[in-house]
Formats: structure tokens, C-alpha cells, sequence
């Protein structure tokens, strides 16, 4: 196959090419509109899971309280679960914070229509 930008041959299957590094036409990533779909989707994964990290966050903190009555035979290992409710408590905050930019990151970027002259001027009344 030929680089169509420097002209050098590479072999068939390449994406790149091998001296200039310029992409082959079959090359094609995916439109503004479906990464920004894609960045939507991930946010609200990664907002769920973050949800599931709280809850199951929750869970240990209960645990830990239940196990805090039985006494001190066993109270490194309610110790051990409050630990567990608290970090997974953290990972699901840090999660929503990464929801959030995610979904920051999908929504449309304001475009200046005026500024590139697209938008027509409004006309003067008569």
C-alpha cells in the first residue's frame, strides 16, 4: 500500500503509515455526535456503579454497627468492616466526580454563530 501523503510503501493491513505517520483514508473514528452520545452513556455507567459503591459502602457500615454488640472478641473485624465502609463510601463520591465530568464532557460546546459571520444580521425596520 502507497502513503498517499509521502508516497512510501507499507505493507497491506496498516492504519498508519510506517515513515510519516499520516493516517490511510480507510481510517475513520467515530463522529462528534457519537462520542458525545458515548460520553453520555459512560456518565450515567460510571454515576450507577458509583451508586452500587455507596450502597454496598452502607452495607459494611451496618455490618460493622451490628457486629460493634457482640462484644470485643470480634471487634478488629467490625473495625476491619468500618474501614471497608468508608473506603468503598469514597470510591462511590470519587465516582460521581467522574460522572460529572463525563457528562460535562458530553454535552455541545456553545458555538459562536455571530463571531463567524453564520448567522445572518438582523434587518433594520423599514
Amino acid at each position: 500500500m502507497k502513503c498517499p501523503n509521502c508516497g512510501a510503501e507499507n505493507p497491506e493491513g496498516r492504519t498508519f503509515c510506517g515513515d510519516c505517520g499520516s493516517p490511510f483514508d480507510a481510517v475513520e473514528g467515530l463522529s462528534a455526535k457519537w462520542q458525545k452520545r458515548l460520553a453520555g452513556r459512560t456518565a450515567i455507567l460510571i454515576a450507577l456503579i458509583s451508586l452500587l459503591l455507596i450502597v454496598i459502602g452502607l452495607g459494611f457500615l451496618r455490618a460493622s454497627n451490628d457486629l460493634d454488640h457482640y462484644g470485643s472478641d470480634i471487634g478488629h473485624v467490625a473495625h476491619s468492616f468500618n474501614d471497608l465502609a468508608w473506603f468503598f463510601g469514597w470510591l462511590g463520591v470519587v465516582g460521581f466526580f467522574i460522572a460529572g465530568l463525563a457528562y460535562l464532557l458530553s454535552l455541545p460546546i456553545p458555538k459562536k454563530e455571530k463571531e463567524k459571520g453564520l448567522v445572518p444580521e438582523p434587518k433594520p425596520p423599514n
